[in-house]
């Protein structure tokens, strides 16, 4: 039911009571990062959806207390978890919907990023938990569905737990106000960072502009990385938002 979601590979991995399956789209490591990923000493079975920015960062720094086996950027979580238990997740920069198993311990991780961005679903039935990135291949086996709330993990024994809590700013930081050739400053760095490290691929990147001026910007910052990036854009013959993309596109 979920094979859409992924046209370059297929696995499904058994571990005592445990079940992963996987279907792929491949990015990053195409030849080698099929999943589920399995750790050098068959301990840790993982699963996930999504893109971790940070990966090569923490692969540097955990190189000589794992052995990865891939250079996929979803390996780093098992590196993560070894080293850190639960609190792999405050390290994650990234954008991803998990489910880890380890085999020793005979429990099972699954978490979500701190806003939501990659899908996750969950139900049971009896006592068993299913989960997937998308409702229906769960409304055969399961009667009650439900979201995994992002910025959460859940384990058998903690249930769901809370990690990430999006900061608020108060309200005497509105009434102070800040320069305002920091702030452009700031949000100037802070978007092309961003834009940047979503760039991470080993097949081409495209740009989708919808001719407004959040998507324009995106474009403008990812063409100073690749001159050459291809855009892209969905619309009605003629309209001024097709128009204004191709403005944008041109320039």
């Amino acid at each position: 039911l979920l094979e859409h979601r992924g046209p370059d590979h297929q696995d499904i991995c058994y571990a005592n009571s445990v079940s992963f399956a996987h279907t792929r789209l491949s990015i990053v490591d195409v030849a080698h990062g099929h999943q589920p990923l399995v750790s050098p000493d068959d301990r840790y079975y993982l699963i996930c959806n999504g893109e971790i920015y940070n990966h090569q960062d923490w692969r540097d720094r955990l190189h000589d207390v794992y052995d990865f086996q891939t250079d996929t950027d979803s390996e780093v979580i098992i590196a993560l978890y070894q080293a850190y238990g639960l609190d792999a997740l405050k390290h994650l920069d990234g954008m991803f919907a998990f489910a880890l198993y380890d085999a020793v311990e005979d429990t099972i991780i699954l978490a979500r990023d701190p806003i939501g961005i990659k899908p996750l679903y969950y139900g049971w039935m009896d006592e068993t938990l299913y989960f997937a990135s998308e409702i229906k291949a769960l409304q055969h086996v399961c009667d009650d569905i439900r979201e995994f709330l992002p910025g959460h993990y859940y384990t058998p024994d903690t249930g769901m737990v809370k990690y990430y809590d999006l900061a608020q700013l108060s309200e005497d930081a509105y009434q102070r106000g800040v320069d305002s050739d920091v702030a452009f400053s700031d949000i100037y760095t802070s978007l092309k960072a961003a834009v940047d490290k979503r760039l991470m691929a080993d097949v081409p990147v495209g740009v989708y502009l919808s001719g407004g001026l959040d998507s324009t910007i995106v474009a403008s910052l990812v063409a100073q990385t690749m001159p050459d990036v291809h855009s892209f854009s969905v619309g009605v013959s003629g309209s001024s938002d097709l128009e204004n993309a191709r403005i944008a596109a041109q320039y």
